[in-house]
């Protein structure tokens, strides 16, 4: 790789050797535009709090040529058009979640505060499809299922009646419930064990082979049938209940069909939900140091991949650290290690939205997740917030910012419009639309 520096960009580029180029922007540089732009436009204020936030000095902001930060954007939305005029949208991905404003229906009212709840960090946590209860899993390896309360003043009383179900080999760091049996938990811990246990019954039901390294994520396909482990040894393993016919996969063991042997970690994992029809349905895969995603088919356990890179090269430049296909199954949304999450269509691998404003590097691990209408997104921050972005402008329309530490897990309840998040500031938390 050769480094090269354009000063009147701002910015480096990273040459891959007889291949492609990346823009890398300065982010004090950036920042030193930003405050040119303010006092450009007289903006006293707001550039007095971005040179005390910021730390970039008056002197330096006021070094920029002027005119530089809308020479940038004056220059990207003569690209835009262009590309737009070249390459338009195919008619297949003109659809209503793209072109239709958001309703401003979306869960971003705190309701209840389950404070306490865990003593160790919490790591996850996901809202039962029964709506009554909410499992939420911590470093000291236990899972936890706490009912929900009517009353949010009856919150600590929840908290202290919060019953654990299990008991792991490690922290654990994911769990999924089944969406079909949902009696059902999958969970993934530190010590590389997953497990399928029976919450009515409190006991393990189907061990998996044993990864060598951390289980970060697991997930349940839409039809109950599968479901799939992603590890920090490198390896991805999809399983599928023995009875394929359906009958009862509570009382069915379970056999591994397919194993990824990949180049990098493993670091999310996602299935097509129950939209999709059968003979399509797909398990996604992210990956460190893959500039691809690779999608397995559930019907004929092929692999196909998507480039992540708009322009289609390999260079790798992010991680893709979570996965979610969109409620209609149309779009895979990613969310990266590098400030943005990235919107693709599932079928063409088309880089459909960018989705900025929220803080990640290389040591995040950000979560995600959407609304049912397919209108909004979440995604949590290093900043210790919860963003929604309306999928039709991409534009950040809510702030979720009660958390006070670093958000560890998202999940949005479809039966009772409730989103759950869960924090090192040892809390879940419960959202529901403004009333």
């Amino acid at each position: 790789t050769i480094p090269r520096v354009y000063p009147a960009l701002c910015c480096t580029v990273r040459v891959q050797a007889g291949n492609s180029e990346e823009l890398i922007m300065d982010p004090t540089e950036i920042d030193l535009m930003v405050g040119q732009y303010l006092k450009e436009r007289g903006y006293a204020v707001a550039l007095l709090g971005l040179i005390d936030e910021s730390k970039v000095s008056a002197e330096a902001v006021g070094a920029v040529p002027g005119g530089k930060l809308r020479g940038i954007v004056d220059h990207h939305v003569e690209m835009e058009l262009a590309k737009t005029a070249v390459d338009p949208v195919p008619k297949e991905l003109q659809v209503p979640e793209l072109e239709t404003p958001g309703d401003g229906h979306f869960a971003r009212d705190l309701w209840i505060d389950l404070e306490g709840l865990h003593k160790a960090n919490p790591l996850a946590v996901q809202v039962h499809p029964d709506g009554k209860s909410v499992l939420s899993s911590s470093a000291d390896k236990q899972i936890v299922l706490t009912s929900i309360p009517d009353d949010p003043d009856d919150a600590a009383a929840a908290v202290t009646a919060a019953e654990v179900i299990h008991t792991a080999t490690g922290p654990v760091l994911c769990l999924a419930v089944n969406p079909v049996f949902p009696d059902l938990v999958l969970a993934g811990d530190m010590a590389g064990g997953t497990v399928v246990f029976s919450i009515a019954e409190k006991k393990v039901v189907f061990v998996p082979v044993k990864h060598s390294k951390y289980v970060v994520r697991v997930a349940w396909s839409a039809c109950g049938k599968y479901f799939a482990t992603a590890s920090y040894d490198s390896e991805a393993q999809i399983y599928a209940a023995v009875d394929s016919d359906g009958a009862d996969a509570t009382a069915a063991p379970y056999k591994l069909v397919k194993t990824l042997r990949c180049k990098g970690q493993v670091t999310s994992v996602t299935f097509t939900p129950a939209t999709v029809p059968p003979e399509e349905a797909e398990v996604a895969f992210g990956i460190r140091d893959d500039h691809r995603l690779h999608l397995v088919s559930l019907s004929t356990l092929e692999t196909r991949t998507i480039n992540m890179n708009a322009n289609g090269d390999g260079w790798v430049s992010f991680t893709a650290m979570d996965l979610s296909f969109s409620p209609h199954g149309k779009f895979v949304l990613v969310s990266t290690d590098k400030d943005r999450l990235i919107l693709f269509s599932r079928q063409t691998g088309f880089h459909l939205r960018n989705f900025y404003g929220t803080a990640s590097d290389e040591f995040s691990n950000p979560r995600h997740c959407w609304h049912p209408s397919g209108q909004y997104i979440y995604a949590t921050s290093e900043q210790h917030d919860v963003l929604v972005w309306e999928v039709h402008s991409a534009r950040i329309v809510a702030t979720l910012p009660d958390h006070t530490a670093a958000i560890k897990g998202l999940h949005y309840d479809v039966g009772r419009k409730m989103l759950a998040s869960t924090s090192f500031d040892k809390s879940v938390k419960l959202w529901r639309e403004i009333l």
